[in-house]
């Protein structure tokens, strides 16, 4: 593939190899895996980028506290998110409530309503006034008690939290990588599509692709493919 894109031209082929490289070793700094970007960074030479790697190494700590629904400490989180409570407020981040929520549902879950409404007096009155209706909502689970509001509001605040922070350090908050297999993913049903309407042709018609050319020697794709929102680009000139 490397070698394809870079049509035979062994200084192109390394230039790709290498942002490959450095694609995948960022991938795996993003998904929590540390320790084996390190060992593609040490074994291919090729530097993780600085600012992620720096940003994901404080991270550390608070991801690895919010790891189990019933044992998660939000002490660490919260330690941040209180420290970039300026550069959060000024993006209109939900974090800092979402990290007390998770604390209000661990009590909830573990049966100890009088301790639950103590700690969102003691906690959540902060933000009556933006997050007025899910406070009222909160509140009023405790009627009925969700045995999976714990754990599933435990996976949005660990994403929540790390969307937030590449947000604050002005870092893209997925890889290169999660990108591209996003959009190949939204592509691939309309790709298939094509090429099973263009082989039906071809073997009707006793045809061939024209002088032998292939459509990937092209420098677009022979079909428009409309792409989401979240998926849409400007360049940065």
């Amino acid at each position: 593939v490397v070698r394809a894109a870079a049509k035979s031209d062994a200084a192109a082929e390394e230039s790709i190899e290498r942002d490959l490289l450095q694609a995948i070793g960022l991938h795996l700094t993003y998904v929590g895996e540390r320790e084996l970007a390190r060992q593609v960074e040490e074994e291919c030479g090729v530097p993780i980028e600085p600012r992620a790697s720096k940003l994901f190494d404080e991270l550390d700590e608070p991801l690895r506290a919010l790891s189990a629904p019933e044992t998660a400490d939000i002490g660490p989180a919260l330690g941040w998110a209180v420290k970039y409570r300026a550069e959060l407020h000024q993006i209109d981040s939900p974090l800092e409530f979402q990290l007390h929520r998770l604390a209000f549902l661990q009590r909830t879950h573990a049966g100890d309503t009088a301790q639950a409404v103590e700690y969102a007096r003691k906690h959540l009155t902060w933000f009556s006034e933006a997050h007025a209706e899910e406070i009222l909502a909160l509140m009023g689970s405790l009627v009925f008690i969700d045995p999976n509001a714990l754990a599933a509001h435990l996976v949005r605040v660990r994403a929540l939290f790390c969307r937030e922070a590449c947000l604050v350090h002005g870092l893209s908050h997925e890889s290169p990588v999660a990108v591209a297999l996003r959009a190949g993913d939204a592509a691939m049903d309309k790709l298939i599509k094509y090429f099973a309407v263009v082989r039906r042709h071809d073997s009707m018609s006793g045809r061939g692709e024209p002088n032998g050319r292939r459509w990937v020697d092209d420098p677009e794709l022979p079909v428009e493919l409309g792409m989401p929102r979240e998926l849409t680009f400007h360049s940065v000139l």
